[in-house]
């Protein structure tokens, strides 16, 4: 028994020690917690002082006051570069807070004397621009319907006198009708059959080289407005163009300039219709006035080969072989029709005729030469 209550008593002062030992442990921690709240308090009154504009820190343990401690110490360190950035941006603030506070206080001589921004003045330059186009549009369909009017009335007189002054009406026209949209305004003024009835005039002697000279102007004017012009190119061929442009060249002889210069713009109108659409052929093979056109513009360079080759002569070529390549071009499939051409301009001597054009001083017409003969090798044509 005696021995049961000496462990009992053992154990009661154990217990009562390490229960002392707890206690002396917590106010140890509590003391040194105390020190701690001193230092963040100081510290944080420290920071306060410094920079008033910052929220006060707040830390749970030494270790974060030690990390907030080595990331402010920029009292004796160069500034990093988002330290300089941040101050760039200050100072750009500040610099234009500042001009426009000039500005606003000098609001009135700037008004005075400020010029309109760049791009207004682009935009305004582009304004004048488009109205200065419509303008000049304007323009040249008031100038082309005066000519058409003058034509309309020169034709019901038919004077030979003011024959020069058609030429240079239809001069006129030619030259605004390079552009599409005049050529397609040409069509609302019926100006086209004006100008088939130009290529009916009749050349007689009295009317004789100046009558082919219209007639020639007229022929340009067709092949110019159809160039590239789908929509005219259709109502050209819907009107009988082809017809009227080959019933120009069938009376005329080719030893004059003139009437070499009418057959070579006829031909170049010839050539882009075909090219545009190939019932052409058929106005081509009417009483075979395609095969005797075509033969004779290629072989008068023999008929005035002592005089030499004028410039109007080479564009007759030149022309002639165009309307070969066109036509060839179509009856590439048609075999049987294709044959008939080729033995009809055979018997003819045209296509020995082509082959020397290869070796013309013009190099166009060279060019124009080996187009036909290229659309003629699959055959027999060249092979004697």
């Amino acid at each position: 028994v005696a021995d049961a209550a000496k462990r009992a008593h053992a154990s009661e002062e154990d217990t009562l020690a390490r229960n002392a030992a707890r206690k002396t442990a917590s106010r140890a921690a509590a003391q040194e917690g105390d020190a701690a709240r001193e230092v963040l308090e100081e510290a944080g009154e420290a920071e306060d002082t410094t920079s008033s504009s910052e929220s006060e820190p707040r830390f749970h343990s030494l270790e974060s006051m030690l990390h907030w401690a080595i990331a402010h110490q920029t009292d004796h360190q160069s500034p990093g570069p988002a330290d300089v950035s941040v101050a760039a941006e200050d100072d750009s603030v500040s610099s234009m807070s500042s001009a426009e506070g000039g500005q606003q206080l000098e609001l009135g001589e700037v008004n005075s004397s400020v010029e309109p921004p760049s791009a207004f003045q682009h935009d305004y330059g582009k304004v004048t621009e488009l109205e200065e186009l419509i303008a000049s549009q304007i323009s040249e369909l008031d100038e082309l319907e005066q000519h058409v009017r003058f034509l309309k009335h020169a034709m019901d007189s038919l004077d030979v006198q003011e024959y020069s002054r058609m030429e240079q009406a239809l001069q006129v026209i030619e030259d605004l009708c390079h552009d599409v949209d005049n050529a397609i305004h040409l069509i609302s003024l019926d100006a086209y059959r004006l100008l088939y009835s130009v290529l009916r005039i009749r050349v007689s002697k009295e009317r004789g080289q100046t009558a082919l000279s219209v007639q020639s102007t007229a022929a340009l004017c067709i092949a110019t407005c159809s160039q590239n012009n789908a929509q005219v190119t259709a109502h050209l061929l819907s009107t009988g163009a082809s017809r009227e442009l080959l019933n120009s060249l069938s009376g005329s002889q080719y030893a004059a300039e003139e009437s070499a210069e009418l057959h070579s713009r006829a031909l170049r109108a010839i050539a882009g219709l075909l090219r545009a659409d190939k019932r052409v052929i058929s106005e081509l093979e009417h009483e075979g006035s395609g095969l005797r056109i075509l033969s004779a513009a290629l072989l008068t360079e023999f008929q005035t080969s002592e005089q030499g080759t004028t410039r109007s002569q080479t564009r007759l070529i030149r022309g002639a072989l165009q309307v070969l390549s066109a036509l060839f071009q179509h009856l590439h499939t048609q075999k049987h029709q294709r044959s008939k051409w080729i033995d009809a301009f055979a018997r003819l001597g045209v296509l020995r005729r082509v082959e020397s054009l290869l070796k013309h001083s013009d190099v166009n017409i060279q060019e124009a030469a080996a187009e036909v003969i290229l659309m003629l090798a699959g055959g027999d044509a060249f092979k004697s």
